[in-house]
């Protein structure tokens, strides 16, 4: 008798564990088969479902990552992914995973700290290359993507991994020098592509935020000044072949106008007027064109205009000039007063005021501004 009841615990055993073998290989391919089909959701339930049922595995791990890197869930995909590197200590594509998770999640540190135990390889440095970007080392940034390029073969595949890298510094703000660095390197093969194009006269018009403190970096950006904006002028006449909108030939227009070609400036702006009319910077433009023909009351009368419309501090500027060169003393040092406090730094706007009030007989405010220019050069020109 207990013979037979022994040999039924062990058939009872041997079925229940066949039936879990059995439930384990099946949510393992319904998983993968949810993740084929994207349906995320229920490969994450699947793929746990085999967890519960004793298949643990790095693989396992990575797959349940995997699904919830596809669902956003990077919290999770991380947790996943340590789970599988403690199963695969020395598989270098998970790791490289798991780093690449903690870098979207913000944790450089961590993702840094990964990374120096890892061989140098085009992963390790492209990761390096970006983590540093977002940490504002930009030269850092640079040198390991030159380590990283150095691994690639073809051409192509190099020019479009600095390509891709130029885009993504693109949306920094600063950073002009990198811009026109990374851009200016790729001109030669890309010079007849119009989406680069645009991409790189957007680079060129970069410039530093009025109340930038570092004024070493932006002189250092205005050495090449006169270059730059010969190589803005070529690639501009190149995009508005093709893109001919009034944004271009507004900036056209802008270029023809410091370099005194009033003829072609006004050209520029009947094309921009055939596109839309009455448009604040066409308005704008034909202040600076008439300001530099002499027309000054009229200038004055379209730049008002355009400043109680938009408060822009291009249009502010202007006004102010305009007022200290038609001697409306005490209305250019009031925008003057406004222009400073938008950019405390203006050394051109202090030097202005300072005569203004000597021209009025305000000696107290010219004496001030006198220091505020010692001061200024103190900070900036040591």
């Amino acid at each position: 008798m207990l013979k037979v009841v022994f040999k039924s615990i062990i058939f009872l055993l041997l079925i229940s564990f066949f039936a879990s073998c059995k439930d384990n290989r099946t949510d393992y391919q319904k998983a993968n088969d949810f993740f084929k089909e994207k349906k995320y959701e229920k490969a994450v339930l699947y793929f746990k479902n085999s967890m519960k049922n004793g298949l643990k595995t790095s693989i396992l791990h990575k797959k349940l990552a995997d699904s919830y890197i596809k669902l956003n869930r990077l919290s999770q995909a991380e947790n996943s992914l340590l789970e599988a590197v403690k199963l695969s200590p020395n598989d270098d594509e998970l790791m490289y995973e798991y780093i690449e998770v903690m870098y979207k999640r913000k944790k450089y540190s961590n993702s840094l700290f990964r990374l120096k135990s890892m061989p140098e390889s085009y992963q390790k440095n492209i990761l390096l290359s970006q983590i540093n970007l977002d940490l504002r080392r930009t030269k850092t940034s640079f040198d390991h993507l030159d380590k990283a390029i150095s691994y690639i073969e073809g051409d192509d595949e190099k020019l479009k991994l600095r390509y891709e890298f130029a885009k993504k510094i693109l949306n920094y703000k600063k950073k002009c020098i990198e811009k026109n660095k990374l851009f200016a390197g790729l001109y030669t093969k890309l010079k007849d592509d119009i989406s680069f194009l645009e991409l790189y006269y957007k680079a060129l018009s970069c410039t530093y935020p009025d109340k930038v403190q570092d004024r070493q970096v932006i002189r250092l950006y205005d050495v090449d000044k006169l270059k730059r904006a010969s190589t803005k002028f070529e690639v501009l006449n190149k995009i508005i072949k093709e893109l001919p909108t009034k944004y271009y030939f507004n900036e056209l227009t802008q270029i023809y106008i410091n370099k005194q070609k009033f003829r072609e400036a006004k050209q520029m702006l009947r094309e921009s007027e055939k596109i839309e009319k009455k448009q604040n910077r066409v308005l704008y433009l034909k202040a600076q064109i008439n300001y530099k023909l002499g027309r000054k009351d009229l200038a004055l009368e379209q730049v008002r205009e355009v400043f109680n419309r938009t408060k822009d501090i291009k249009a502010l500027r202007l006004l102010a000039e305009i007022e200290y060169r038609v001697e409306n003393n005490f209305s250019a040092i009031k925008h003057y007063k406004e222009v400073i406090k938008l950019d405390e730094y203006d050394k051109d706007s202090l030097y202005i005021l300072e005569e203004l009030y000597n021209r009025v007989g305000d000696k107290k405010s010219a004496t001030e501004m006198k220091y505020k220019i010692k001061f200024f050069y103190r900070k900036f020109y040591k």
